[in-house]
């Protein structure tokens, strides 16, 4: 019907071992350090507006205290 192919064999000294191929990835290094440079920002903000939102309502009383003071103590003076 049809011819056969014939496989040739040799010893594997001849033919040497195959090699996983060493692609060049100075660009991909490059995007990789940015990608990460950008997920430790993003992770560093995400912490302080935590920590921020956290303490705004002892803040915002702080600061009201300190309004306070600093607008009833001339009044204080002027009235007594």
């Amino acid at each position: 019907m049809g011819e056969e192919e014939e496989y040739v064999t040799a010893p594997v000294s001849e033919i040497g071992l195959p090699t996983v191929a060493d692609p060049p990835l100075m660009g991909l290094d490059a995007i990789i350090d940015r990608a990460k440079y950008k997920a430790q920002l993003v992770s560093r903000t995400e912490r302080w507006v935590s920590a921020e939102m956290a303490t705004e309502s002892f803040g915002f009383f702080i600061g009201f205290l300190a309004a306070m003071v600093f607008v009833l103590i001339p009044i204080l003076y002027w009235v007594v």
